[in-house]
């Protein structure tokens, strides 16, 4: 895996169809996480399985474990935030680590450090690059955070298709992205 998409948020306004045409067979992803901060699970968890109808793509769905946890036909991998990492214990995550593929979005060494705890399959590192609300990590920083980090590390912010080879000189197995996918 190098290449990881992630929906912009607002699920809404979105086709499932149109979204995967519009990528390019050269830049196709290999994960798509489906995010919108102020959609429910259930909404998300059905704009996957309509994004699946139309993707080979493995698909993660950014959510609360809890959420996540009570489904009955969970076939989607669980991406959580920062805060929810900061939350979660890792006896809630046990029980799905079997069935999902579970990564988080870290920004800091404390976060890193709960990931390694946790034995998270990836982790997202951003901003390095570019970020409306944070400041920038840059490629030295991520290249710290992704030294430390026990699990497969994907560059996040700012990145677009060219980056790839800059991010796996610094320690990520690939990039990860919204605008460079939209």
């Amino acid at each position: 895996m190098r290449l990881i998409a992630i929906t912009p948020n607002k699920l809404d306004n979105l086709d499932p169809q149109n979204y995967i045409k519009s990528f390019s067979t050269r830049n196709n992803p290999d994960l798509i996480i489906v995010r919108d901060t102020n959609a429910s699970f259930a909404t998300k968890h059905e704009f996957a399985k309509r994004l699946r109808k139309f993707s080979r793509a493995s698909i993660s769905i950014n959510a609360k474990a809890n959420d996540f946890a009570i489904q009955k036909d969970i076939s989607f991998g669980l991406h959580i935030n920062a805060n929810e990492l900061k939350r979660v214990g890792n006896e809630s995550l046990e029980k799905l680590k079997p069935l999902s593929v579970i990564s988080a979005s870290c920004h800091n060494i404390e976060e890193i450090n709960k990931a390694n705890v946790m034995g998270l399959d990836f982790v997202l590192v951003s901003p390095v690059l570019i970020d409306k609300f944070n400041p920038k990590l840059g490629w030295k920083n991520f290249s710290k955070l992704a030294a430390r980090c026990s699990s497969k590390v994907f560059a996040l912010g700012g990145m677009n298709f060219l980056d790839l080879e800059i991010a796996q000189k610094h320690g990520a197995q690939g990039i990860a992205g919204i605008s460079m996918f939209t």
